[in-house]
């Protein structure tokens, strides 16, 4: 929305950068990666810095639980979005394009967001419950023995597309983590029908693994991974949540295709660019 306006990123924003990113031309990704780091939200800002860079306002994530004392101390307005629900990014951007002056622009990204939600939304409510394919999320970080909770961007993102996903039924105090440590044992036990993973090489990792052999979405080869520029976590999730519908529904992973104009449509309004030609020959592999 105003990235001429950000004095400072934080660690996990900065590691988010990778050389193949789409979201950013070259001369974006030097200047987003030459700006201050302060800090992670959710272990703590340094205050001296954030101090002398003189911002406006600081925003950060619901997680941030020294928010008040930040604050106080800094004299800063402090302004804290949630990325869960999925559905919550609509009022985050509107938020945001009011805090950062754009509100037309943050107005024509919410609205981008609230018109594919509801449609996959819809499309969903057609399919009985009990049609709704068990699904589990896995691969985060490489670790295929690892879900998030229900909570958690991805967890809302599979219910919405019409998924019944696992992590339900963790322990409440569970649902807002993206990393839960589950056993083979309880894997077994869901015998997810689907299994969407992070990463190609988790992928590889869970149909080589003799123990992940009697999983119902291993013996009908339904393990899928996000396509490349459009996975189910962050500002994304829009487009994993069409993609999602899609293997679940038309048991399709050839749904990526479909979704090339979405994209191309969200690249556009969100960071100012189609996808290139190549990126486009990427997802359809």
């Amino acid at each position: 929305l105003a990235p001429q306006r950000i004095v400072s990123v934080d660690t996990v924003f900065v590691r988010s950068l990778k050389s193949d990113d789409a979201r950013f031309a070259p001369q974006q990704m030097s200047s987003l990666k030459s700006l201050p780091v302060t800090g992670v939200y959710f272990k703590g800002l340094d205050l001296e810095q954030l101090v002398r860079l003189h911002p406006d306002v600081v925003i950060t994530m619901t997680g941030d639980t020294n928010i008040d004392r930040e604050q106080k101390l800094t004299g800063i307005p402090f302004f804290a979005v949630s990325k869960v629900p999925t559905a919550s990014y609509e009022t985050t951007i509107r938020l945001i394009g009011q805090i950062v002056g754009r509100q037309n622009r943050g107005g024509q990204m919410a609205e981008f967001w609230s018109q594919n939600v509801t449609a996959v939304k819809s499309r969903a409510a057609t399919i009985p419950a009990d049609r709704h394919p068990t699904v589990m999320y896995t691969g985060q970080s490489g670790d295929i023995f690892s879900i998030p909770g229900k909570d958690t961007v991805f967890g809302s993102t599979i219910e919405t597309a019409g998924g019944h996903y696992v992590g339900g039924t963790l322990p409440a105090s569970h649902a807002r983590t993206e990393h839960n440590p589950v056993g083979i044992e309880q894997i077994v036990q869901w015998d997810p029908a689907v299994i969407i993973v992070a990463s190609t090489s988790a992928k590889d990792r869970i149909m080589n693994d003799p123990r992940w052999r009697m999983i119902t979405a291993v013996q009908g080869r339904r393990v899928y991974v996000p396509p490349q520029y459009g996975g189910l976590d962050g500002l994304q999730a829009v487009l994993g949540m069409v993609w999602t519908q899609g293997v679940l529904v038309d048991h399709d992973d050839d749904a990526r295709v479909a979704l090339t104009g979405i994209m191309q449509n969200y690249y556009k309004l969100f960071y100012g660019h189609p996808l290139t030609s190549m990126q486009i020959e990427q997802l359809a592999r």
